[in-house]
């Protein structure tokens, strides 16, 4: 029996043993692979927050820093004017027929009708017109790429071209009555 129980505990000094082992070695790897990489990470984001306040601080008190975010928001506010130059107008249509009949002239093209086009809907964000214009067809394209690249927001949604003795052109236009 005693022979019995010492060859018995030998199995569990080698098994204890080999449990130990396996322990230690899972506790390493998961030190290792798991949670120093993600210490490393925690300690990098600690860093760059410390940045982040002291740079904020910093430039709190700048007048540089100021004086960029004034100048951001007064290009931005020109964008929107960009944008929505119609909508303060006292006169749309006017202010419309004045803009794309100076596009119109500068690429010798002849207006021959303007009009309010018929929207789907009742009440939509957009100013919309058809323009009758008379011309040959690189002063067309020549006008079409002014407006596009004009300084104010207008959407050419349709051109028709009807051949003729002159061709012409049908066009609709989109303009933002206001944003949002």
């Amino acid at each position: 029996m005693n022979r019995l129980f010492l060859a018995f505990g030998r199995k569990i000094h080698w098994w204890v043993l080999a449990m130990l082992v396996s322990y230690g070695i899972i506790w390493f790897s998961f030190h290792c692979c798991f949670l120093q990489r993600h210490q490393q990470k925690i300690k990098l984001l600690k860093e760059e927050k410390e940045q982040l306040d002291y740079d904020y601080l910093r430039l709190k008190k700048s007048p540089l820093f100021l004086s960029k975010v004034v100048q951001t928001v007064e290009e931005a506010r020109a964008k929107v004017r960009q944008y929505t130059w119609l909508s303060d107008s006292p006169d749309p249509n006017l202010d419309f027929f004045q803009y794309i009949s100076d596009i119109l002239k500068k690429n010798r093209l002849v207006l021959q009708e303007l009009r309010p086009a018929e929207s789907e809907k009742g009440d939509t964000p957009y100013f919309a017109w058809t323009v009758r214009v008379e011309g040959n067809y690189q002063d067309m394209v020549r006008a079409v790429a002014a407006v596009e690249k004009g300084g104010r927001y207008l959407k050419i949604t349709q051109i028709e071209i009807t051949p003729g003795e002159k061709l012409t052109f049908n066009l609709t236009f989109l303009a933002l009555k206001k944003l949002g």
